[in-house]
């Protein structure tokens, strides 16, 4: 729905941006700017949903991300884990996975349903409680 709806936006847009500069020239297709903004925003929200996210914890250190923002860091320093409401879209909640890493929140898994979020989030708790938690190595 997010992808038909940004498709649809800026296709509109464009297909205004160009009747006007056809019909009325650059200053007024310049008042279609705010427009091409909102655009770029719709695009680039709807494009994160397509990103691989990456989860990898072991028994000393982690990494999460997506894309080219990855971090890294102690097993040991992860905090809480679950799912939480990122927003609410037309009265249907949009959930991602959570953890936290001191003051760092790392959200994830928006492309998830909540049922699979849910059971990730049980899994990497498990994994937490079970798993020999080694502390960081000297340096």
């Amino acid at each position: 729905m997010q992808t038909t709806f940004a498709v649809t936006w800026n296709g509109f847009v464009g297909a205004w941006t160009i009747g006007a500069l056809a019909g009325g020239g650059a200053l007024f297709a310049a008042f279609s700017a705010p427009f091409w903004v909102a655009g770029y925003g719709l695009a680039k929200d709807t494009l994160k949903m397509f990103k691989e996210d990456t989860l990898e914890i072991g028994p000393t250190s982690f990494t999460i991300g997506s894309g080219d923002d990855v971090n890294e860091g102690f097993t040991v320093d992860l905090g809480a884990v679950g799912v939480k409401t990122s927003m609410i879209v037309n009265g249907e909640p949009q959930t991602v996975l959570s953890i936290d890493h001191g003051v760092n929140r790392y959200e994830f898994g928006a492309g998830l349903s909540f049922t699979e979020q849910q059971w990730l989030a049980e899994e990497i708790r498990a994994f937490l409680k079970d798993t020999p938690i080694l502390p960081p190595p000297s340096f």
